[in-house]
C-alpha cells in the first residue's frame, strides 16, 4: 500500500478505481439541518479529524492528526471540547514518523481507547496502533500490531469482556495483498485472536458492530483483480475462524462501504458510495435483514459526486447521513448532510463549507435533538486545514439554509479561528505539456507545503500503467516526464493525491 499521511485507506482504494473527483455543487433543498454553531481547532498547517465520541456529560473527544504541533511529520491529536465547542485541552502523541487516529471508543474505566496507525513504532511500514488514555487524555500505554508491510486499524469496538476488536487491513499477513484484518486484544492490549480475510485483490474493513457475546459484524470493501469493487459484510465470532460473508453490488458499477448501523429488528444499514468507473459516484444507503438479505437501497446526489462516510439514527425511525459533496471551484468539497425516513426515502439535504475543502467523517447525537458533525475544514480556521466541529439542529422549526460563508468562525485550540491573512498557494496539477503527445509529456504539480505525493497514470480500464511520483516532495512547482513509448495509443489518466487533494487530468497518446 502507498502511504499517504492523514488519509483513510478507503480513499486510496477509491483512487485505485479512478472514481474521478470532478464534482459540482449540491445545494440545500430545505431549511432543515441548520447550523447552530461551528468551531475550528488547529494551528498554521494541517489538522484532520476523523472521529468524535461523547465523554462526560455534555463533553466530547475528537481525534485525528496534526502537523502544526508535532515535532516531526504527522502526530496523533486529540481535542477535548464542551457542548458549546469550547476546547478544554488538546494532546499530541507520536514519534519520529507519522501517527494518526481513525477511531475512539470508551475504555470502560472512565478513560478511552484510540486506534489508527504509526510509522514511528512497530515492525515496519504502517502498523496498527492502539492507545489507552485516562479521562484527562494522559496516555497510559500504547501498543503496535503488524509485520514488515503496512497494517492499519480503521475501526475499533469494545468486545463486551473488557477487551477490544480492531478492524482494518494487513499487507503483512494473509494473501500478501491488503486483506481484511481483525484483531481482538484484552484490556492490556495483549493479542487474543486474529483473523485475515481476502482474495487476490484488495480487501479492507472500515466499520464494526458488536452483536453481543463474541459476535461481530464488520463492513468494508473487496476490490477484485479486474478493478471491480463490492461492499463486503462479515459475520464473525471472536476466537473462531468461521466467517459468513455477504457481498453487495450496485448494478454494474462499483460499491464501496464506509459505515454500518444496526437496525431495530436485528438487521443493519450499510452506507458508502456507488458509481461506474470513470464517472462520479453517488452516496449510497442500503437496508438488510438479520440474515444479510437486501431489503432496499437508494442513491443520493446530483449529477456529480457525493460520498457518505458516517450515519446516525434519528428519534423518529429515520436516519441522518453525512460525508462530502463537490462545491464550486477546483478540488473544493463541502460537508454534506442528508435526512431520510425509515425506508431510506429522501427528505432533505444541506451542505456546509466555504471556498476550500470541507469534509465530514463522523456524526453523533447528543440526546437533546442536536447532532455533532466532525471533520476538517480548509475554508475556516487558523491554517490550511483544521479540525471542524459543527453543531446541527436536525429538526428546526424554521431557519435559513446554510450556504457559503454562513457558519460562524469559532475559537480554535490555539488562537482565534480566522482565515490566514496570506492566502497559501493551492495544491494543484499543472497542465501536461504537450498534450496530445508522442511519446513523452511533462506532468506538473504545485505544493504549498512539503508532503507525500502520489502521481500515477491509469488506462481507461482503471489499470495502473506508471507510477511517476510516490514519496515525500518539497514545497514548490515540480514536473515529471511520462514516457508512453511502450503503450498503445489512446486516452490515459494522470491522477495526483497529496493529503486530501485529489485531481485527475486526461492525457492523449498519439502513435
Amino acid at each position: 500500500m502507498r502511504f499517504i499521511g492523514g488519509i483513510m485507506f478507503w480513499h486510496i482504494i477509491r483512487g485505485s478505481l479512478a472514481l474521478l473527483t470532478a464534482f459540482m455543487a449540491s445545494g440545500a433543498t430545505a431549511s432543515e439541518g441548520d447550523s447552530l454553531w461551528s468551531r475550528t481547532y488547529g494551528g498554521r498547517l494541517f489538522e484532520h479529524a476523523y472521529t468524535i465520541i461523547p465523554s462526560a456529560e455534555n463533553e466530547f473527544i475528537m481525534g485525528g492528526s496534526t502537523t502544526s504541533y508535532g515535532s516531526v511529520g504527522r502526530d496523533a491529536w486529540l481535542v477535548y471540547v464542551k457542548e458549546n465547542g469550547d476546547s478544554l485541552w488538546s494532546r499530541k502523541y507520536g514519534g519520529n514518523g507519522h501517527e494518526h487516529i481513525n477511531a475512539i471508543v470508551p475504555s470502560g474505566d472512565g478513560g478511552f481507547m484510540a486506534a489508527g496507525y504509526t510509522t514511528s513504532f512497530g515492525a515496519g511500514g504502517l502498523d496498527m496502533y492502539l492507545l489507552k488514555f485516562d479521562a484527562a487524555g494522559e496516555r497510559i500505554w500504547h501498543r503496535t500490531y503488524g509485520g514488515d508491510n503496512d497494517d492499519e486499524a480503521l475501526a475499533l469496538a469494545p468486545d463486551g469482556k473488557g477487551g477490544f476488536l480492531l478492524a482494518g487491513y494487513s499487507e503483512s499477513f494473509g494473501n500478501g495483498f491488503p486483506d481484511v484484518w481483525l484483531l481482538q486484544v484484552d484490556s492490556a492490549g495483549d493479542s487474543l485472536w486474529s483473523l485475515t480475510y481476502g482474495n487476490i485483490g484488495v480487501d479492507y474493513a472500515a466499520a464494526i458492530l458488536h452483536q453481543g457475546g463474541g459476535a461481530f459484524r464488520v463492513a468494508g470493501t473487496s476490490v477484485m483483480e479486474t478493478g471491480a469493487a463490492t461492499a463486503l459484510v462479515l459475520d464473525v465470532n471472536a476466537g473462531e475462524n468461521a466467517v459468513t460473508a455477504h457481498t453487495y453490488q450496485a448494478g454494474s458499477g462499483n460499491l464501496m462501504a464506509t459505515c454500518l448501523l444496526p437496525a431495530p429488528d436485528g438487521g443493519y444499514l450499510l452506507g458508502g458510495y456507488a458509481g461506474l468507473p470513470f464517472t462520479p459516484a453517488d452516496a449510497y444507503l442500503a437496508r438488510m435483514d438479520g440474515k444479510g438479505q437486501l431489503l432496499w437501497s437508494h442513491t443520493y446526489g446530483g449529477p456529480d459526486e457525493e460520498i457518505f462516510s458516517t450515519m446516525a439514527a434519528t428519534g423518529d425511525g429515520g436516519y441522518l447521513l453525512a460525508g462530502f459533496t463537490q462545491a464550486p471551484g477546483p478540488s473544493n468539497l463541502d460537508m454534506y448532510l442528508v435526512r431520510v425516513n425509515a425506508r431510506g426515502e429522501f427528505l432533505w439535504q444541506n451542505s456546509y463549507g466555504g471556498s476550500r475543502d470541507d469534509r465530514a467523517y463522523c456524526l453523533i447525537p447528543d440526546g437533546d435533538g442536536h447532532y455533532f458533525l466532525a471533520g476538517h475544514t480548509g475554508s475556516y480556521g487558523s491554517g490550511w486545514a483544521d479540525f471542524w466541529l459543527v453543531c446541527l439542529d436536525a429538526t428546526p422549526e424554521a431557519g435559513v439554509p446554510v450556504g457559503k460563508e454562513v457558519l460562524r468562525r469559532g475559537d480554535g485550540v490555539l488562537g482565534r479561528g480566522e482565515s490566514p491573512e496570506t492566502e497559501p498557494p493551492a495544491t494543484r496539477m499543472l497542465g501536461p505539456s504537450p498534450n496530445p503527445f508522442n511519446p513523452t509529456t511533462a506532468v506538473g504539480y504545485q505544493l504549498p507545503a512539503p508532503g507525500y505525493v502520489s502521481l500515477r497514470i491509469y488506462d481507461t480500464a482503471g489499470r495502473e500503467v506508471s507510477a511517476l511520483v510516490d514519496g515525500w516532495r518539497d514545497a514548490g512547482s515540480h514536473r515529471v516526464t511520462f514516457d508512453g513509448s511502450d503503450l498503445a495509443a489512446g486516452v490515459y489518466l494522470a491522477r495526483m493525491e497529496a493529503g486530501d487533494f485529489v485531481q485527475v487530468q486526461k492525457l492523449i497518446l498519439l502513435k
